[in-house]
């Protein structure tokens, strides 16, 4: 019994049995919970925007002050970019880019 529990492809199948969270979302959510999820996505996304513009503008001031240097003007820079991605995630969804170069090869060999 042990030795079944170990087994890579008896997981695989578990799992793939298993209904999926999406699909469970899709028959139980009604559009004014959708529409809910939706507004709080679109209001999350303009707060991470907003934190990163106020700590970057914030740091900017810091680093014409001399105050902190170039090296930490960067690693806010980087943080700040980590913070609009996350914002640009939540509003626009998870994009995955190869699926969209494979639409683009796609399309064009059937042109």
């Amino acid at each position: 019994m042990a030795a079944a529990l170990h087994n890579p492809l008896q997981i695989a199948a578990d799992r793939r049995a298993l209904p999926r969270f999406r699909d469970w979302v899709a028959t139980t959510m009604t559009p004014e919970i959708g529409d809910a999820i939706e507004r709080l996505k679109r209001h999350g996304a303009i707060s991470f925007f907003r934190l990163a513009s106020s700590i970057l503008r914030y740091a900017t001031i810091l680093h014409r002050q001399c105050k902190i240097s170039h090296i930490g003007l960067r690693t806010v820079l980087s943080g700040t970019r980590w913070l609009e991605r996350f914002g640009a995630w939540l509003a626009l969804g998870h994009r995955r880019k190869h699926q969209k170069i494979e639409q683009v090869f796609h399309h064009d060999s059937l042109d």
